[in-house]
């Protein structure tokens, strides 16, 4: 470690990791995910997560820059968590899978081909979804 933004970025996901589990929850539909790291400043996460519920997935948690404290607490009763930014977040995703069994999956929604990408990886992964 010892750059300052790494040492940033690892007390961040440690504090995330103190929240999440705080709130207990069921998830709606049999197949769930996280979604982490997008700062979603602009909201381009929105129609994403609209995608996932069109096609029967439910986003339980957004861990991006507009995310809920409820949300974050109830993160881990999700079946997958997709990683979009690795550099930041990716310790956040090593330690829950280690903590709650939860796997994870680096992606991007970042244009159409990158979006259809990590939509084809969910149906690649649908045995870690259930």
């Amino acid at each position: 470690m010892g750059f300052p933004a790494e040492m940033g970025y690892e007390a961040a996901c440690d504090a995330l990791l103190r929240l999440i589990g705080s709130r207990s929850y069921k998830p709606k539909c049999l197949y769930s995910v996280n979604i982490l790291g997008d700062y979603n400043i602009a909201g381009d996460l929105w129609p994403i997560r609209s995608y996932f519920e069109k096609i029967g997935i439910e986003v339980v948690s957004t861990i991006t820059g507009d995310s809920r404290v409820a949300e974050i607490q109830r993160a881990h009763c999700a079946n997958l968590n997709l990683v979009q930014c690795s550099s930041s977040i990716g310790s956040l995703a090593k330690k829950l899978e280690e903590k709650y069994g939860i796997p994870y999956r680096n992606v991007s929604f970042l244009g159409i081909e990158e979006t259809s990408s990590a939509f084809r990886l969910l149906r690649s992964s649908s045995k870690t979804l259930v």
